[in-house]
């Protein structure tokens, strides 16, 4: 590409398309970010210093980028309903500017993009077993998802928890109140795997906890579900005790 009237053309209309591109699923937003560094190998220049006003109605915010801040994002909140805006740069190099809307629609029922469901499948006052099933709901498949399950108070992953699930993502981190879990994408078909949790404290009237999925450059798309095994439901010290924190229980238990 030289760097002619004609490849400037071009070049601009490649990176709105990168742009465009950014953050709409993992396989894009690498594509995109891989473009437009190489794009920004061929239009460098040592001479960059960019002046840019953001103007809506009667808020204006400006924004400078030269080379002490040319990698760092720069944002700024445009409060209320602002209807146009305007974007008016000043000065010599090149800057890109993202319009990003956000907004509420009320009493809209807005249709769900994930499944989540939690089954115990074995437990005790020590320990518990559930296996835990997602599925996409909406057409195709998600992007990348992200899938956290938090173990109730006084519950821990067992130790081999993170071996174990390396064959069902992409990524598993497990940390001593949870288990996540990356997937490249989710569909229509129901994902599932176990998570088996210990007790690591004498924890009593623990509440239920939550297993949360989400896409993950798509946040807004998520569903959170909770659950707590039966057997740990309204009990009490004397229900979780051990050795000798129990003598007050004993009479109870005769």
């Amino acid at each position: 590409m030289q760097r002619d009237k004609a490849s400037g053309m071009l070049s601009s209309t490649a990176e709105s398309w990168c742009v465009q591109e950014y953050n709409i699923t993992k396989d894009d937003t690498v594509v995109a970010v891989h473009a437009l560094s190489s794009l920004a190998k061929l239009i460098y220049s040592e001479d960059n210093s960019v002046n840019i006003d953001v103007i809506s109605g009667d808020i204006t915010k400006s924004f400078t980028v030269d080379d002490s801040n040319r990698f760092i994002l720069q944002t700024a909140l445009l409060k209320g309903s602002p209807g146009d805006v305007s974007i008016h740069g000043t000065g010599t190099g090149r800057a890109v500017v993202q319009v990003s809307v956000r907004f509420n629609i009320a009493d809209e029922f807005i249709e769900p993009a994930f499944s989540a469901n939690v089954t115990v499948t074995k437990q005790s006052s020590s320990a518990f077993d559930i296996e835990v099933c997602a599925a996409y709901l909406l057409k195709g498949a998600s992007g990348m998802t992200y899938i956290e399950v938090l173990t109730p108070t006084g519950f821990s992953p067992v130790p081999e928890t993170e071996l174990k699930l390396q064959l069902y993502g992409k990524r598993v981190e497990t940390t001593d109140k949870s288990v996540i879990l990356y997937l490249d994408e989710l569909t229509a078909d129901d994902f599932c795997f176990p998570v088996s949790a210990i007790r690591t404290a004498l924890v009593a009237k623990v509440q239920p906890v939550t297993v949360t999925v989400f896409d993950y450059y798509e946040p807004d798309q998520k569903v959170v579900t909770f659950y707590l095994p039966e057997v740990l439901q309204d009990n009490d010290f004397c229900d979780v005790c051990d050795g000798d924190h129990c003598q007050m229980c004993q009479a109870r238990r005769k």
